[in-house]
């Protein structure tokens, strides 16, 4: 098969690698292994062409078909992470609140990967600390906060 890569995330793929993805109306998870990528970038959308091998076994595949690759990155045991929707970019920082003695307490963060829903806290959040993650645009450092509903 073949597929695109964003230069962003070119890193994150190599020869050898596994992938998965779903054909369209098709509810099975494959499994395919990358064998090479392109080493020059497309120049209007700045992406890398991959090739990933599926035996397909039955014939079940055809060409042509569109699929939906999954590039699994590299997992990072005991890593913090936030919610995206509780980060807030104010001023070129990223912001969260964290819950402190009944007041949110602001917190400026250095971030690494993004998945959809959560991004990795490099620095700025110890592990048990209480992130505040609704109402946070009505937020300021020091307002006081009632909590009522933990997730």
């Amino acid at each position: 098969m073949e597929f695109s890569v964003t230069e962003k995330n070119a890193d994150f793929i190599f020869p050898g690698m596994e992938i998965t993805f779903q054909q369209d109306g098709d509810l099975s998870v494959y499994k395919a292994t990358v064998y090479a990528i392109e080493s020059r970038v497309e120049p209007t959308l700045l992406t890398l062409k991959v090739r990933a091998l599926y035996p397909n076994p039955n014939g079940h595949m055809r060409p042509g078909r569109s699929a939906n690759v999954v590039i699994h990155a590299k997992s990072i045991q005991n890593a913090i992470t936030a919610p995206n929707e509780s980060i807030v970019k104010e001023m070129g920082r990223n912001v969260v609140y964290v819950y402190s003695n009944g007041r949110a307490k602001q917190t400026f963060l250095d971030l690494g990967m993004r998945t959809e829903s959560d991004t990795q806290v490099l620095s700025g959040l110890n592990a048990g600390d209480t992130l505040i993650v609704s109402g946070i645009m009505q937020l300021r450092d020091g307002l006081p906060v009632v909590i009522d509903n933990f997730k």
